[in-house]
């Protein structure tokens, strides 16, 4: 039984003596450093600005006659001053009605423009609406 305690730590040892010694942080000098990658132009996405407030769009009343629900991908096309200036349906919700209501209504939304750099530019922007009916 004490023959393996000790060998255990033996083998620890000669395993971690093979090892390179690491380099100290600090020992680097800055010549040695690789030059810094330029990775472009810094570019957010335009985003619905939450205190701008944004209605819910309001469920058509034949589309809930027709128990009609689905999910539409919408984009728009957001200014410098965060307002959306053109505006698209992407993908349907095979619902032209619904389609038509949630382009309308988040057209209305008040948005954060996107940024290049840190300076507010036009971008487009892709939302995505579900329409459910409540169980």
């Amino acid at each position: 039984m004490w023959s393996r305690l000790f060998r255990l730590p033996c083998l620890a040892l000669v395993v971690g003596a093979a090892d390179p010694e690491p380099i100290h942080p600090l020992a680097i000098k800055p010549e040695q450093l690789p030059p810094p990658q330029v990775l472009g132009p810094a570019r957010v996405s335009p985003v619905i600005d939450p205190a701008g407030g944004c209605a819910k769009p309001a469920y058509p009343a034949a589309a809930i006659e027709s128990r009609e629900e689905g999910v539409v991908d919408l984009e728009f096309l957001i200014d410098e001053e965060g307002h959306a200036v053109d505006g698209h349906v992407v993908r349907s919700s095979g619902h032209p009605d619904l389609d038509e209501a949630a382009r309308q209504a988040l057209a209305k939304c008040a948005y954060k423009p996107g940024t290049v750099d840190g300076k507010a530019e036009s971008a487009w922007v892709r939302i995505r609406y579900e329409w459910s009916l409540e169980k």
